[in-house]
């Protein structure tokens, strides 16, 4: 059952993964409250952003045209369009044409696709690691 759960569970765990690694959501700038409040919703607006953008029907269709003529269907790859959309992002809010920076993103998510491959499953390889006897960088109790 744990299996069959985790695997629903896939599509969240990715994206906790690109909020912090991707949008790096725990490296604040601000040092108040409410400037580490705006970074956040700020990330997560980004991101809810390149979703709506991504799923529109005009960028799915030519997704789909480039994975007829591939081995496999394709997806957006949602790092480099979260990378796109941060280097636009200001121009929402100052530029006049926001069509054109749609037009840009929409382009960029479709030059930039990740494959699909069903079935791909990974061996589990346990490490040998072992922690350290003595942690050096500790301090002593006084």
């Amino acid at each position: 059952i744990f299996k069959d759960l985790y695997h629903l569970r896939w599509g969240i765990e990715e994206y906790y993964k690109t909020i912090k690694c991707v949008l790096e959501v725990e490296s604040f700038c601000g040092k108040s409250v409410n400037a580490i409040y705006q970074e956040f919703y700020a990330s997560i607006f980004m991101s809810n952003l390149q979703a709506i953008i991504a799923v529109e029907s005009d960028v799915q269709e030519k997704i789909a045209e480039v994975s007829l003529r591939r081995k496999y269907n394709y997806q957006e790859n949602r790092s480099s369009a979260l990378y796109y959309l941060k280097e636009k992002f200001v121009s929402f809010f100052t530029e006049i044409s926001i069509g054109d920076i749609l037009a840009f993103i929409k382009t960029k998510i479709v030059e930039n696709l990740s494959p699909i491959r069903p079935g791909r499953q990974f061996e589990h390889k346990p490490s040998n690691y072992k922690l350290p006897k003595y942690v050096q960088n500790k301090k002593a109790l006084a």
